[in-house]
């Protein structure tokens, strides 16, 4: 594991009671390619402000990913389609409207954790 200004690349959590990987009132913390398997929770960031998370996996672990936050800036972050868990992307929504891909209802299986934050009319 690489920890630099922040940044953890290229690293491994797996096999953990309780946290892969967790990120408490840390600002701009970078998770980049990070492999997260068979923890309690895998990526949990909380009071955390612009954090980026990019091609991170997470398979196995009882709650593979969350965010808790008591205010708006604790939700706003960086996370693409780019992290999976068990081989199925993620899509963070913030300050969305409507359905990701023009409005799909329901939101189709391959959406395996989509986040949803401060957003209205998601069905």
């Amino acid at each position: 594991m690489r920890v630099y200004r922040r940044q953890l690349s290229g690293c491994r959590a797996d096999g953990n009671d309780h946290f892969g990987f967790l990120i408490i009132d840390t600002p701009s913390v970078l998770l980049n390619s990070c492999n997260v398997a068979e923890n309690g929770h895998g990526i949990f960031l909380s009071g955390a402000e612009k954090c980026t998370l990019m091609n991170n996996s997470m398979e196995g672990n009882r709650y593979n990913f969350g965010i808790y936050g008591g205010d708006e800036r604790e939700f706003i972050h960086s996370i693409d389609t780019s992290n999976t868990v068990d081989g199925k992307p993620v899509y963070y929504l913030l300050n969305a409207t409507g359905n990701p891909e023009g409005g799909i209802s329901p939101m189709p299986e391959q959406y395996m954790h989509p986040t949803v934050s401060d957003s209205t009319s998601m069905t």
